[in-house]
């Protein structure tokens, strides 16, 4: 519940550009299958797309219209890794790096005389790095356009998706970082950017 929650706060803020009901639009896409949904198809999607109309009542979400799909994948893993350093910290442990691909927090330091170091890959030449710096007590998010992705007559089609369009986003940004000090804050923030 608190995941729906924060979700909706940043729907809010983003004004729609971060909504966790893209799940029919989402859904469509298989960067496996390097073809594109058709327009008639992504049309009925978007039809089912609107934080809006979530419908929180104690423990319990309704979503009130048939096809209308959450997909929490831009804030679960942030969540999922502030809640391991939580467990680590309740476990006494004083120095950890916790990755969980993209979404990254540290606790304490790597060794007495040294932070931990995050290297942020190139989106286009993985074995190159962009910038490498020092973390203690933050979190790390990064975003691209290079992960999730295939071409098709010579254009990149990414997993970043606009959910007023069902398509992906334009932004013109290949790679956005984030750092803060809470990791399932991140992500939302990041699609926010690069839509």
């Amino acid at each position: 519940m608190s995941v729906i929650q924060r979700s909706l706060f940043w729907a809010e803020k983003t004004a729609g550009a971060f909504d966790i009901t893209i799940g029919p639009a989402q859904n469509l896409w298989d960067f496996g299958a390097h073809y594109l949904p058709s327009k008639n198809s992504i049309a009925d999607a978007i039809e089912k797309i609107d934080y809006r109309k979530i419908q929180l009542e104690e423990h319990n979400i309704f979503l009130p219209e048939k096809r209308m799909r959450l997909n929490l994948g831009a804030i679960d893993k942030g969540y999922a890794v502030d809640k391991a350093i939580d467990i680590l910290r309740e476990n006494k442990i004083q120095n950890a790096l916790i990755n969980a691909g993209g979404d990254l927090k540290s606790i304490g330091q790597k060794s007495d005389q040294l932070k931990w170091r995050v290297g942020l890959k190139h989106p286009r030449s993985s074995e190159f790095l962009l910038a490498s710096f020092p973390i203690s007590g933050k979190s790390v998010a990064t975003s691209g356009d290079y992960q999730k992705y295939f071409k098709l007559n010579g254009k990149r089609y990414h997993h970043i998706l606009d959910p007023k369009t069902g398509y992906l986003t334009t932004s013109g940004s290949m790679s956005a970082t984030v750092i803060t000090k809470m990791s399932w804050m991140l992500m939302p923030f990041l699609k926010w950017f690069l839509s």
